[in-house]
């Protein structure tokens, strides 16, 4: 199986980067700060996963939530027709998560915080940001009449 690189659009590949930094970067990170001897330890494919595993969720709540909006307030615009819908929620969905998964982990870096207090704070930087999301698209979203 060959890769084709020259294939890959920078849409696609500014998209791949930053679900790599939202998602893996710091899934690694919160590892480390908790378990260091796992970092070490486990094969490459495992660590990936494990990492993916941590963080996905937030993305995919994210990027769900930024899909829904796009979708549910553009009825009269043709959303079918955006051929990069699918890259701006995910793109969308990183940004969003990135708040929510670095900053208990910068945090741990820099104070002692326990492991519930770390995944408590970053499920409350996720309904912050759930609710942020939902204050911008309805601002920014001129209103029907």
């Amino acid at each position: 199986m060959s890769l084709d690189i020259s294939k890959i659009t920078p849409v696609s590949f500014m998209t791949l980067i930053l679900i790599f930094f939202a998602s893996v970067a710091p899934g690694i990170l919160f590892l480390f700060i908790y378990d260091p001897g796992i970092v070490f330890e486990l094969e490459t494919i495992k660590l990936l996963v494990l990492c993916f595993a941590i963080t996905a969720p937030f993305w995919l709540v994210n990027s769900t939530v930024y899909l829904i909006l796009e979708t549910k307030f553009s009825k009269g615009e043709e959303t079918g027709s955006d051929p990069n819908l699918l890259h701006i929620c995910s793109m969308a969905g990183s940004f969003w998560t990135m708040p929510a998964v670095y900053l208990p982990s910068l945090i741990a870096l820099f104070f002692e915080l326990d492991l519930k207090f770390a995944v408590l704070g970053m499920i409350l930087i996720e309904f912050v940001t759930l609710f942020l999301i939902w204050q911008l698209e309805h601002r920014l979203r001129p209103k029907k009449t």
